[in-house]
């Protein structure tokens, strides 16, 4: 899926959700994740996990950082790790729950 909509620079993805973009470059590093990723992580997946439908996020879907918005959030005992998160940006819609996650943007 090649993305056009709400498609922002990594730096500004940086200063919307730094420590989201730290996981992700942690992530997407070579060799053994350092001690403070798995805080990090612990960070991302409690704010991924706490998403509301219709709130506003930065995600990374294939390398492109998106700003869009929570189109829904279903929770079902069959989904143990979490809600099943889906956001989109106008033009697509995919899930982020369990592998690129979200983080959300504060307003204000």
């Amino acid at each position: 899926m090649k993305l056009t909509k709400g498609v922002i620079s990594k730096e500004e993805a940086a200063v919307l959700a730094p420590d989201y973009v730290l996981h992700r470059d942690i992530l997407n590093g070579k060799g053994e994740f350092p001690r403070e990723f798995y805080k990090l992580s612990d960070k991302v997946l409690e704010a991924c996990n706490g998403l509301k439908r219709g709130q506003e996020v930065v995600t990374c879907c294939d390398g492109t950082w998106v700003r869009a918005k929570v189109v829904s959030v279903k929770r079902s005992w069959m989904n143990e790790d979490g809600p099943v998160v889906r956001v989109g940006n106008g033009e697509w819609t995919w899930r982020v729950d369990g592998n690129e996650y979200a983080w959300p943007i504060r307003k204000g």
